[in-house]
Formats: structure tokens, C-alpha cells, sequence
């Protein structure tokens, strides 16, 4: 039976993880279906990097240091080579907004055809264009022909007059153009850009589950991306400038320890919600790796010997800003869905998923539910085979979200304003089955 590749990078502020999936191809059974069901993660690597703020590259060399390593790790692992890769793209510069083309059909009959669909298409791409940004993404919503509303697929259908709501997603081009670059600087063929919002959908839900109403949290480092969900499309995305090194920060400046002590001593032991917390006291020897005696207010007794912490008091350090990153969120879910849509409760009834590293905090489930009032849960990688236990982790729903995504969209999934850049990047492995199969997968695009 033949095999095929598909290959992902994805990035946070701290790390770059690259993952390869091998994906076995039945000639008589060739579908996106069949190929989720039998995908396995044969090689990944991650390492650290700081090369990134907020989805910016501000280190090009650092960069493509980074990604030729981990992707040079991850090809020995799983003993290939690979020529093109999809790469997530995320961070505060990613701004969303709907907008409405509108042309005559002029063809015989008044038959709308594809090409009217891709016309109206550009005609709001060219409305939403401006200088700085670069489109990443174009999302059709709905189509009204002659002010017929809610026709999802207008093509065959007759009128005068198509109209089509687009969501634009678009990045700064600044940072878009750096990732091609470091790409260009590694040696490493880009197969298109992902939303990282977008992979982490796919990363934590089954495909038949994507049709339901979700808002998407993802926690990450310097900013906390959200996502809302419906009919399996993205309807708004956007950022707050708070994340998980706030909360970091927050115990690091309230016990006087370092920062990478802090992260260790809220994943262990963090809470999101005080009123389950438990009546403990923390024993912080084994964490700190640095002895600083007395110092006033800081981590140690004068003796040298690390003092004890009550976890009450580091619960009482972590929740308030959670709360404040849920409330944000919550406020500004609330504003888009009083301009735009009736009752954003209607509008995600399947809930809150939340994603990241600091996801995996006892408790968060629950303040989420509070605080949005409908249920809530911690998104986990969706079930793949070959996905070793570090993996299997809220933190790493992008980088499996990517090779899902790639996986059920194939070649048709790239918005034009990048295939130009990719066509000197050669081909993937595999790519003529992504063209064999481009029509059974089209249903799951979320474009």
C-alpha cells in the first residue's frame, strides 16, 4: 500500500515544534476519512527558541536556525526527507472583519458559475486590502443572490445580482513576509500558512464534531488568541494582550523566585479557582535551583533553608488574573455578538474550548464555566495514533491541528495571495494524492 507524508510546523513565543505524519493510501478507499483514521505521527522535535514576540519574528538567522533543527530532528526520527511543510501563523498582529462583495451576473441565463464566486470573492478582498497588512485568509460566510440570504453554495443557481459575506483574516505583512523568509534562510519549502486558531480547532475536535458551536481559548504566552466556531467555519477571531507569562510573572514577583521557578510551581501546583483549594502547605526546596539568603521579601529564610508556602496564597496570586483573562474575552465575545448576531449562547452551544500550556490548570474548566456562563472544557489533541505521551498535552493542539487541517483541505486550501510565493518551493511528497482527492475534502474546508 502506498504511504504519504504531511509535515507541520507550528511556533509559541518559546518553542518551535515540527511534527510528521505518515498517512497509508488505499486506492480503492481514497478519502479524508479514512486517511484521519490511519494517520500516525511517525517524527517530532521541539525545541526552544526566542526568536518570536507575540507571533513576530524579531530574529530572522535565530529563526531559521530553529526551524532547520527541529525539522532536521524530526526527518531522522521518522526516517524521510521532506520538501514542503505547513507552517501556523498566530499572534496579536491577526485581525479579522466581514465584509460584503457584490456583482452582476451577466453570464447566459443569469447561471452563476464558479468563476462569479471567485469575482465576488477578490471584489471583498480588494475592498478589505490596505497597506502593511497581507490577507491570510478568506472565509465565505454566505451568499445572497438577488437579496436572497443564506445560500451556502450558489453556483448552478440563477439571478442578477451576488452578493457574498467574507471573513478576512489578515496579518501584519511584515510578520507574514518573515516567515517566508526564515523559511527561504532554512532551506525548508512552505506548503501554505495555517491560522493557528484554525489548526487549534481541528487539533481538539473529530470531524464530525466541527459542525457544533464552539468558542476557542488559547491561552498562550504573551497573548491569548480566541476563536468562535459555527457550521465548522471561523466567524471572528482575536487577541488579548494578556497570557500565560502574566500569571508567571504575577508568582515570580510575589515569592521572590525566578521565572522558570514560577512556571514550575504554577503548573504543579496552580489553581484557577481559590474556593477548591485545598489546605496545603508547599515545600519549596526541591523547585528552587538558586540560593539567595537574606534578602528581604525574597525566597529564602536567612538560614538558607527555602521557606514553605502555603498553596492558598500562590492560588490567591493565579486566579484574579485569570479571571481577568476570561473576563476580557467574555466582554469582547459579548460586544461582537450585540453588533452582530443575536445571542452568542444560541451561537456556541457546544461551549468553551481552552488550549495552551496553561490550560492544563486544576480548576480552569470550571471558572470558564463560570465566568461564560455555558459549559467548558480543556481541549486535548485529538487521538492519533503514533502521538507520544508529551505530546498528548493542551499545549501541542496547534502543531497537531496543523497536520489535520493540511490532511483534510489539501491543495485547495490556500488563499491566492500566498500560492505565488510557494511555487518556487517545489512540491511535498504526496501532493499528487492531495489533487486525486481535492473534491471528496472540499466539504471540510473552512474556506
Amino acid at each position: 500500500m502506498k504511504e504519504e507524508l504531511i509535515a507541520g510546523i507550528d511556533f509559541g513565543n518559546s518553542k518551535i515544534t515540527c511534527l510528521v505524519g505518515k498517512i497509508p493510501i488505499n486506492p480503492d478507499k481514497e478519502n479524508a476519512l479514512t486517511g484521519i483514521e490511519a494517520l500516525e505521527i511517525i517524527g517530532d522535535a521541539s525545541i526552544e527558541t526566542s526568536s518570536l514576540n507575540n507571533g513576530l519574528i524579531i530574529d530572522l538567522e535565530g529563526m531559521a536556525s530553529g526551524m532547520r533543527t527541529v525539522v532536521s530532528e524530526a526527518e531522522k526520527k521518522a526516517g524521510v526527507k521532506l520538501n514542503e511543510l505547513f507552517i501556523g501563523i498566530g499572534g496579536s498582529h491577526i485581525k479579522g472583519e466581514t465584509v460584503r462583495g457584490v456583482i452582476p451576473i451577466s453570464t447566459p441565463g443569469k447561471e452563476i458559475t464558479g468563476k462569479a464566486v471567485i469575482e465576488v470573492k477578490e471584489q471583498a478582498k480588494a475592498i478589505k486590502s490596505s497597506p502593511g497588512r497581507e490577507i491570510v485568509y478568506t472565509i465565505p460566510q454566505k451568499f445572497i443572490i438577488d437579496e436572497q440570504s443564506g445560500i451556502k453554495n450558489p453556483i448552478g443557481m440563477t439571478g442578477n445580482r451576488l452578493e457574498a459575506e467574507i471573513y478576512i483574516v489578515s496579518g501584519s505583512s511584515m510578520g507574514v513576509q518573515n516567515i517566508y523568509k526564515s523559511a527561504e534562510r532554512a532551506k525548508i519549502g512552505i506548503r501554505g500558512l495555517v491560522l493557528q486558531t484554525i489548526a487549534n480547532f481541528y487539533g481538539v475536535l473529530e470531524a464530525e464534531d466541527r459542525g457544533l458551536g464552539y468558542i476557542l481559548v488559547d491561552i498562550g504566552e504573551e497573548t491569548t488568541e480566541v476563536g468562535i466556531f459555527s457550521d465548522g467555519k471561523i466567524k471572528e477571531v482575536f487577541s488579548i494582550d494578556v497570557g500565560g507569562n502574566y500569571i508567571t510573572n504575577d508568582i515570580a514577583i510575589a515569592f521572590g523566585i525566578s521565572k522558570r521557578e514560577a512556571e514550575e510551581l504554577k503548573i504543579k501546583y496552580g489553581m484557577a479557582r481559590s474556593e477548591m483549594t485545598p489546605d496545603e502547605t508547599i515545600n519549596l526546596t526541591n523547585l528552587l535551583k538558586t540560593v539567595v539568603v537574606g534578602v528581604p521579601g525574597g525566597r529564602n529564610l536567612p538560614n538558607g533553608q527555602a521557606k514553605n508556602i502555603e498553596r492558598k496564597e500562590l492560588v490567591r496570586v493565579i486566579a484574579p488574573r485569570v479571571e481577568e483573562i476570561f473576563g476580557s474575552i467574555n466582554r469582547k465575545i459579548k460586544e461582537i455578538t450585540e453588533n452582530n448576531y443575536n445571542d452568542y449562547a444560541d451561537f456556541t452551544p457546544a461551549g468553551v474550548i481552552i488550549t495552551g500550556g496553561t490550560a492544563k490548570m486544576s480548576g480552569i474548566d470550571g471558572l470558564a464555566q463560570r465566568i461564560f456562563e455555558m459549559s467548558a472544557r480543556v481541549g486535548f489533541p485529538c487521538n492519533i495514533r503514533g502521538l507520544n505521551d508529551a505530546l498528548k498535552d493542551p499545549a501541542y493542539t496547534s502543531a497537531v491541528g496543523l497536520i489535520l487541517y493540511g490532511l483534510q483541505n489539501g491543495e485547495d486550501f490556500r488563499d491566492k495571495t500566498s500560492r505565488s510565493k510557494e511555487k518556487k518551493m517545489g512540491k511535498i511528497e504526496g501532493a499528487n494524492w492531495f489533487q486525486k482527492t481535492g473534491s471528496k475534502m472540499r466539504k471540510w474546508l473552512v474556506e
